[in-house]
């Protein structure tokens, strides 16, 4: 259900005001980890029970994992986040706009591309096995490979977590200018052109192409609110005293929660949900940036900074482009074996999915680490690659 911003040089370079810049990086991964293990969790569930809202205490304990979307939010806020930084080292030089989007490019698309073969490799195979079916649809794998499924929602067949790296991947062409309008400007106008533009082109989706609805316009929104945190933790003002985020992090998780309870899932209702996104996704969204401020500001020595630069989950949050891309197609595989070949053991969905919980989640997180390691670690820097050894 989202996409988490690829693991880059600019997550370990030193922000310009940061003192012990490394300690505090870390965190980035850490929350990053979190993100992608909760969409991962979520799929594991979705994948046996389907989007359905269960009541008692089984609805108590998993409903959680259908609201997953919002993990989106918090990659598109870090996305933007982390961007920013290596450019407040370099206000006054220009921005070398074709090798961002170069770098961008090579960063995102190969394993992106690697993954949508997967994915079409399993789900031919699925469908054969189960149905007997060989049948490929050309639209939809033109879809996946123009980054337009997310408009074509109906297309987003072979892996269904792509759409948003189609979302973020066209935020990008836009950063250039929010770093210019961000620099000239200031985060408020910045915010306030972003709001315009982003909810402008939501009312019109919403009015005149309501199934393209999950392009999310709005999340440009999200994007520069990311970059405007960045900003504030580690710009010139990055310890303004009017500056409160602490207040604007309590702030948004009450509305949020508010939001959350007003438009909670119904059965069998996604549609209604979905058309509030855009409200709850800017609340979540203004707490993820909120709190990116908040935990920059921390002792490195802080519990919840020393939590989130914990070694084992800051790998995790190195890999996590690769465990977002790959863990629906190990999903799928390993639910065609349960259908295929059934075992008494895992004769029900609940059995399915403590299967998959002990057994399932090794799996996916080992042969996500195998992609990372040959397929996106040679795309990154020196500096990056060698966090990753050892």
């Amino acid at each position: 259900m989202s996409a988490p911003p690829s693991s880059d040089d600019i997550v370990n370079a030193a922000p310009p005001s940061a003192a012990g810049a490394s300690a505090r990086i870390e965190y980035l991964d850490g929350v990053r980890a979190l993100a992608a293990l909760w969409v991962m969790l979520s799929h594991i569930w979705i994948t046996q029970y389907g989007l359905i809202v269960h009541d008692g205490a089984i609805g108590a304990l998993t409903n959680w994992t259908l609201y997953s979307h919002l993990a989106v939010d918090v990659f598109i806020v870090l996305s933007g986040f982390c961007l920013i930084l290596p450019r407040l080292r370099r206000m006054s030089e220009p921005m070398d706009v074709w090798n961002f989007y170069y770098r961008r490019a090579h960063r995102i698309l190969p394993p992106y591309y690697c993954a949508l073969v997967l994915g079409i490799l399993v789900t031919v195979c699925s469908r054969h096995v189960l149905q007997g079916d060989w049948h490929i649809s050309m639209a939809s794998v033109l879809s996946n490979v123009f980054l337009v499924q997310d408009a074509l929602i109906s297309r987003d067949i072979f892996n269904g977590p792509l759409w948003s790296v189609a979302v973020e991947w066209r935020i990008y062409f836009l950063f250039p200018l929010i770093v210019l309008a961000l620099f000239r400007w200031g985060r408020w106008l910045v915010l306030a052109a972003a709001a315009i533009l982003g909810y402008g082109l939501t009312a019109a989706v919403m009015h005149w192409a309501p199934t393209m609805l999950l392009s999310c316009p709005w999340y440009l929104l999200l994007f520069v609110m990311g970059v405007c945190a960045g900003s504030s933790a580690y710009g010139r003002d990055a310890r303004d005293p009017r500056l409160t985020p602490q207040v604007v992090a309590c702030i948004s998780l009450l509305l949020l929660s508010l939001c959350l309870w007003l438009y909670r899932l119904e059965p069998n209702d996604f549609v209604t949900f979905g058309l509030h996104m855009p409200l709850i996704d800017f609340f979540a969204g203004l707490l993820a940036a909120a709190i990116l401020v908040v935990l920059s500001r921390m002792p490195e020595r802080h519990i919840w900074v020393r939590f989130l630069s914990w070694r084992p989950l800051s790998r995790v949050g190195v890999m996590s482009y690769s465990l977002y891309l790959v863990h629906m197609p190990i999903l799928i595989a390993l639910n065609t074996l349960f259908l295929r070949y059934p075992i008494r053991m895992l004769s029900t969905p609940l059995d399915r999915v403590a299967a998959l919980l002990i057994f399932g989640i090794p799996i996916i997180l080992s042969l996500s680490y195998c992609f990372f390691w040959i397929v996106e670690r040679p795309l990154l820097n020196r500096k990056l690659r060698q966090t990753t050894t050892g």
